[in-house]
């Protein structure tokens, strides 16, 4: 017979492993993330007092690594726990909680950056208007990823939404061709497209195994079906 005492102390143990199991997949996310975040910042060849604005901070990041180049860093983020956490990791200089465009009080940066943000807004073309509003006319430019709803995995969701099988989503996934057209309605000039890779590691549930496989989807399909898209724009 097990006693109370027993059953505690099993409870205790149990919830210990959770938290470390959580730690670890925490930490271990977070590694990933800054790895994808140098691959990108580096790309991306930042001159020493770059103003950088980034639109859905999160974690923070990116912070440290754009500093790296000499960049002057701004991010923000409507969640404030994700704006605690990067102030507690990486300082409290640069974070802002806020909403975009309202909040914000710069006037002119030299790049936007902005993953995985826009296409969860309620208005992206007035979002992207706004950045636009934002970037230089000369060097400024904006790096935007978004979600592609030519996906074929986000194409499928959408049509077991659309004949009732599946409640449908809050935020609608729009196609490649979609956001080729809000961008130029944005009044914003593509320089490039290519696929957008999130991190290999997202923490240890069933949406980081997803992601594990719409990354390796994405090694054989053509730009315009790629899970993500990177947006590289500037002024017309």
């Amino acid at each position: 017979m097990t006693s109370d005492g027993d059953q505690l102390s099993s409870g205790a143990a149990s919830s210990a492993v959770v938290r470390n199991v959580s730690n670890i997949s925490g930490k271990l996310t977070q590694a990933f993330y800054r790895l994808q975040g140098r691959k990108l910042v580096r790309s991306l060849r930042i001159s020493k007092s770059f103003r950088v604005f980034d639109l859905g901070s999160g974690s923070g990041f990116l912070k440290p690594i754009f500093e790296e180049y000499g960049a002057i860093y701004h991010g923000i983020d409507t969640d404030e726990k994700s704006v605690a956490m990067a102030r507690e990791l990486y300082g409290p200089e640069g974070f802002q909680c806020g909403y975009f465009p309202q909040d914000v009080r710069l006037e002119e940066v030299d790049l936007v950056i902005s993953l995985s943000c826009i296409d969860e807004v309620p208005d992206p073309v007035a979002a992207l208007k706004a950045i636009g509003g934002l970037i230089g006319p000369s060097r400024g430019r904006a790096v935007i990823a978004v979600r592609n709803g030519s996906f074929p995995a986000y194409s499928l969701k959408m049509l077991v939404e659309r004949v009732g099988f599946k409640r449908p989503s809050l935020v609608r996934d729009a196609s490649y061709d979609c956001w080729i057209e809000r961008m130029k309605e944005a009044g914003l000039r593509i320089v490039h497209v290519s696929p957008y890779y999130r991190p290999w590691f997202t923490g240890f549930s069933v949406s980081g195994v997803k992601n594990t496989l719409y990354r390796i989807a994405n090694w054989v399909l053509p730009t315009r079906y790629c899970y993500m898209l990177q947006f590289s724009v500037a002024k017309p």
